[in-house]
């Protein structure tokens, strides 16, 4: 098999329903698993995937598996394969662009407190002046009687 197979075809040669096989790759994807889409964005499958997609239905039968539990394992067997070097490369781009956000979401808090702090100081300052006023109108008025 050197081709793209899609939905229907792997779904037939696994013996699953087409929902049965959506749900699974689904939660491939979930945990960064990417499967290749043609240039109309139409799921395929490559014999890798469906390889892996064996093993997916293999574990999940087994007693201590829910499918959830199982794609997680046969994510983590192949994590080491070099054929998988896509998929370790893609999870570090997620991982990255979350740190990006993250970072970026952290310079906004760090600007929003920089400008709390201007004001803090510009209250203290007014604060500060409204007290000098006020010793000095106490001063008057202490003087004047």
């Amino acid at each position: 098999m050197g081709k793209y197979l899609n939905v229907e075809d792997v779904a037939a040669l696994l013996e699953i329903t087409p929902s049965a096989l959506t749900k699974y790759y689904l939660l491939f994807e979930k945990y960064n698993y990417r499967f290749h889409r043609n240039y109309q964005r139409k799921l395929m499958f490559s014999e890798d995937d469906v390889k892996l997609l064996r093993k997916l239905i293999f574990l999940k039968n087994a007693p201590e598996f829910t499918v959830e539990k199982a794609v997680i394992k046969v994510l983590e067997e192949n994590v080491g394969d070099a054929g998988n070097l896509g998929i370790q490369i893609q999870l570090l781009i997620e991982e990255n662009k979350k740190l990006e956000q993250l970072i970026h979401y952290q310079n906004e808090i760090i600007n929003m407190q920089q400008k709390q702090q201007g004001m803090i100081e510009e209250l203290y300052n007014l604060h500060k002046k409204s007290l000098f006023k006020l010793e000095t109108f106490i001063k008057q008025e202490k003087t004047f009687r």
